[in-house]
């Protein structure tokens, strides 16, 4: 039963990802050919909550590897402060 249920986490966060990097291209071709600030503004939003989901997603598809054990840990080196100051501008958007 764990395994059906992580075959069905994967296969959701898969097919959910496809149309949001879709959404989030199309967000971006935008704000790169309009200079209304209004439609600016919407753009922004799209695309902060589309990564924000994206990001909920691809911690979805890594939790369903580490549970069937397909997850490969690579470890690399790490700049701690760069990697908080992006935590805290991320909590503050």
């Amino acid at each position: 039963m764990n395994e059906l249920k992580s075959n069905f986490l994967a296969n959701m966060s898969h097919e959910l990802r496809t149309p949001m990097n879709s959404i989030l291209g199309f967000a971006e071709l935008i704000l790169e050919t309009t200079s209304q600030s209004e439609v600016i503004n919407f753009a922004n939003y799209i695309n902060r909550s589309g990564r924000r989901l994206m990001d909920t997603l691809n911690l979805i598809l890594d939790l369903t590897k580490i549970e069937m054990g397909m997850l490969q840990i690579v470890y690399a080196p790490v700049d701690i402060i760069e990697l908080i100051s992006e935590v805290v501008n991320i909590s503050n958007q």
